[in-house]
């Protein structure tokens, strides 16, 4: 089972992040590029290639949104038209539209 609740750590938010997230909406915010921030996507490729062989930077995709990550990854990728989908309650509003674009049904 794979959840996706957001979890809640048993630690206080440490400081330097409290301070960026404070600057982040004293600047303005919005949200990333839809295939991750270039800075991000840079780091996550270096560090793939030190530690896994065969990497191909052309060829990774950071997904930056959960909703756009569970239909590009569990849906499309594993069901097919006619597959049932059992969407417990209470339930992200589009988690049953997305089980119904895959051809999937609920």
């Amino acid at each position: 089972m794979v959840g996706f609740g957001a979890g809640e750590p048993d630690f206080d938010t440490p400081d330097h992040i409290k301070a960026a997230a404070k600057k982040a909406l004293d600047d303005g915010t919005q949200s990333t590029p839809r295939p991750g921030a270039p800075e991000l996507k840079d780091a996550i490729i270096a560090k793939l290639k030190r530690t896994t062989a065969g990497v191909q930077a052309e060829k990774h995709h950071r997904l930056s949104r959960a909703k756009h990550s569970i239909f590009n990854v569990a849906c499309c990728a594993f069901l097919e038209a006619g597959d049932e989908v059992i969407i417990p309650a209470p339930v992200l509003g589009l988690l049953p539209d997305i089980a119904l674009l895959a051809d999937a049904t609920r």
